[in-house]
């Protein structure tokens, strides 16, 4: 299988590249006389190799690694209505090739066949200068990151690469130098609008209804402010805390995010509470901190930029039975992974991008090696938040890197590969290793 998996991946890469030659990158056509609409697909083709023995602190299992072909296809189009007013629509399906499985072995990807279903992944309307103001809305399904993304990005974790939409209703009022989102998502648990046959996925933690509004105020050219305030409630939650009690609840969350830079430096520190009930009387009580610095050397040889970042996701206190202490990413913010590579380490519980319990320090360094080939090397240190029973709290760490080559304006390839060098919060102590090989050809 794993053979048969590699040749299927060669095969689709060759075709990628063959086609290069008549294919461009969106094409506009004229649907009526006077609207024109802009149509376009995309392919993006991922080879994986995952070996990650450590799967999750306090489990010591040997489990098979996991090999697998994921294709991502997604065809668009944008259609005017008039100066002002347009239709999106995107269709998406993916489908992935076993060669080998975490557990059981089991080949068989039973809700990820070829052909198994088409999802609408985006379907808006988008209005301009409503009624002659500054205001646009934003009405339907559609993908939804707010500020650095750190609380709202990812709007179906469940199933991983393949969506991140939210379904609601945007409303952004903006200037030069200033800008305000007011917004209303609904998310159900299941994803129940396939275009054909819907596999009803687990996409989230729970039914979610996220109300919110975030404000944007560029200061000087070295400095911007981002406030915000969002109010939730978290149905049939399948997250829980360290007691096994369920996350249902209210959860709010309030932060502030200071940015910018000058040239060579840039920077970004945010922080954010959350608030509210769970569980019927128990209260949320966690806390988010992310501070990034860099600095480009643009005009040195190899180009490089040096950046450096920690993030802290706070853990919940086991001895606290009133209170979550714990970080709830319930809403879909962003997972402190960069390109996916934390996935050698983190044991995505209770579903992918689920992270809390957090303390990391990451170093990275990436350099220009000809105009269309990008190396960056990164080193991250994973602790806890909270000590386990037996007081450890590092969670190991982990070496990356990416190697990006533009190979056309329309195909991009990139060799990427992590190991996690596994601390003390795994019994097994064993280290974990993540390769794999992207495709990505716009049509």
């Amino acid at each position: 299988m794993r053979d048969k998996m590699m040749v299927l991946g060669t095969v689709l890469l060759v075709a990628m590249t063959v086609g290069m030659g008549v294919a461009r990158a969106g094409m506009v056509v004229e649907y009526m006389p006077g609207k024109e609409c802009e149509i376009g697909a995309d392919v993006r083709l991922r080879l994986t190799d995952l070996d990650r023995e450590g799967q999750a602190p306090g489990v010591n299992d040997n489990n098979n690694a996991t090999q697998f072909m994921r294709v991502d296809t997604r065809v668009w189009g944008t259609f005017e209505f008039g100066p002002d007013s347009s239709l999106y629509v995107r269709l998406a399906n993916q489908f992935r090739v076993y060669g080998s499985r975490e557990g059981d072995n089991n080949a068989d990807a039973a809700t990820y066949e070829f052909g198994d279903e088409i999802i609408v992944d985006n379907l808006y309307v988008d209005l301009h200068h409503v009624l002659g103001s500054d205001w646009s809305l934003r009405l339907g399904r559609q993908d939804f990151i707010m500020g650095s993304g750190m609380i709202l990005l990812e709007g179906t974790p469940g199933d991983e690469s393949r969506s991140i939409y939210m379904d609601g209703v945007l409303a952004t009022w903006e200037t030069e130098a200033s800008a305000l989102k007011l917004f209303a998502f609904y998310n159900d648990a299941r994803d129940r609008a396939g275009a054909i046959s819907d596999e009803e996925r687990a996409l989230r933690v729970g039914d979610t209804t996220i109300v919110g509004l975030d404000y944007t105020q560029r200061i000087n050219d070295a400095l911007s402010g981002e406030l915000y305030a969002i109010s939730s409630n978290i149905d049939e939650a399948i997250a829980q805390d360290a007691n096994a009690n369920p996350l249902d609840g209210q959860l709010r969350i309030g932060g502030i995010r200071l940015f910018g830079g000058s040239a060579p430096w840039d920077y970004s520190v945010e922080y954010a509470r959350q608030f509210g009930q769970y569980d019927g009387n128990r209260d949320f009580d966690g806390s988010m901190l992310e501070a990034r610095i860099g600095v480009a050397f643009p005009d040195a040889k190899l180009a490089p930029k040096v950046s450096l970042r920690y993030t802290s996701l706070s853990g919940d206190d086991a001895g606290s039975d009133g209170d979550y202490e714990g970080w709830c990413p319930a809403l879909g913010g962003m997972y402190p992974t960069w390109r996916e590579e934390l996935t050698v380490y983190h044991f995505m519980n209770p579903m992918p991008a689920y992270w809390s319990d957090l303390d990391r320090i990451s170093a990275q360094i990436a350099l220009q090696l000809t105009e269309k080939v990008r190396l960056t090397t990164a080193y991250d240190v994973m602790n806890a938040d909270e000590d386990d029973a037996n007081g450890d709290d590092h969670y190991g760490d982990v070496v990356s890197a990416f190697l990006d080559v533009k190979v056309l304006d329309n195909l991009d390839v990139a060799v990427e590969y992590a190991r996690h060098f596994a601390g003390d919060r795994y019994d097994n102590g064993q280290d974990g290793d993540w390769t794999r090989l992207q495709a990505i050809y716009r049509f």
